[in-house]
């Protein structure tokens, strides 16, 4: 493993974008290539560097999905800034979560932040993960 930094969120939120919650440098790069925009690239090392949004965002989720330490959140500001629309990936096949239920979500330490509702789910036709639900 690589260096551990700062989680650092973007200051200019607006549009829709990926949140990237990466801290350490490790060889890990599929959000940077599956992005059909090129709106992630690795800072440093292009594999082992840190994923960085760099603008663009189109909003297809690949990243989300792909990610496979479930770092990245997908941020709609675009109907409400004051609460955005964040899409989740959620990988556990035993306990299902329909729209309209509450969830409890957490920080990237596991501190609770509140709970919220689902108002979509957006099934994964790529299997890698079961599904992107949003809050």
């Amino acid at each position: 493993p690589g260096e551990i930094s700062k989680l650092e969120y973007p200051k200019d939120v607006k549009g829709i974008m990926p949140i990237i919650n990466c801290i350490q440098e490790i060889p890990c790069n599929p959000c940077s290539t599956v992005c059909p925009v090129n709106a992630i690239q690795m800072q440093g090392n292009p594999i082992t560097g840190k994923p960085v949004y760099t603008g663009g965002c189109i909003g297809c989720g690949l990243c989300v999905v792909t990610c496979p330490g479930l770092a990245i959140t997908l941020t709609d500001y675009r109907k409400d800034a004051e609460n955005p629309i964040v899409e989740i990936p959620y990988e556990i096949g035993n306990i299902g979560v329909n729209i309209g239920d509450e969830v409890e979500c957490i920080d990237i330490d596991g501190n609770f932040i509140n709970k919220y509702e689902v108002v979509d789910i957006k099934k994964n036709k790529k299997k890698n993960r079961n599904d992107i639900s949003a809050l």
